[in-house]
C-alpha cells in the first residue's frame, strides 16, 4: 500500500527502503509465523515442554534483533541510498552499523532457539497430564 503510490515510489524506488520494506513485510512475517507454529505445536507433536520464560526472552530479543535490522535500512533508504550496491557511501556507515549489529542480535536469539528445542529432547520434560480424578457420585 505504501509504494502503491506513484509520488512516493518514484522518490524510493531502487533504495533500501524497498528492501527494508519487504524484508519487514515478507520474511519477517513468514519467519515469525513459522516460529509461533512450532513453539505452538511442538509440545503437541512432540509431548515434551519448553521453558515458556526462555521462549518468551527468545521472542523478545529476536524482535529486537529485528526491528534494529531493518528499521536503519528503511532510513537510509529514505536518505537515498542506492540498492543493488557493493559498498554504501560514508555517510550511511553508522546505520549500517547499527542494522549489522541488530542482525547479530537477530543470529544469536536463533541460536537460543535451537538451544531451547534440543534441550527439551535432552532434559526430557514430559508434558503433565491435566485430567482430574473422575467425578464421583454420591
Amino acid at each position: 500500500m505504501l509504494l502503491s503510490n506513484a509520488i512516493l515510489d518514484v522518490s524510493v524506488h531502487d533504495t533500501y527502503f524497498v528492501v527494508g520494506h519487504f524484508h519487514y513485510v515478507l520474511r519477517i512475517g513468514a519467519v515469525f509465523g513459522i516460529f509461533t507454529g512450532v513453539s505452538l505445536y511442538w509440545p503437541t507433536v512432540r509431548k515434551l515442554m519448553y521453558d515458556r520464560c526462555i521462549m518468551q526472552r527468545f521472542f523478545n530479543l529476536f524482535f529486537t534483533g529485528v526491528n534494529i535490522t531493518f528499521f536503519p535500512i528503511h532510513l537510509i533508504g529514505l536518505q537515498g541510498a542506492p540498492r543493488k550496491y557493493k559498498s554504501l557511501a560514508d555517510k550511511y556507515a553508522t546505520w549500517v552499523s547499527v542494522s549489522t549489529f541488530g542482525a547479530s542480535i537477530s543470529s544469536i536469539s536463533i541460536f537460543w532457539f535451537m538451544t531451547l528445542f534440543c534441550d527439551t529432547m535432552i532434559a526430557y520434560r514430559l508434558i503433565r497430564n491435566l485430567v482430574s480424578s473422575p467425578i464421583r457420585t454420591e
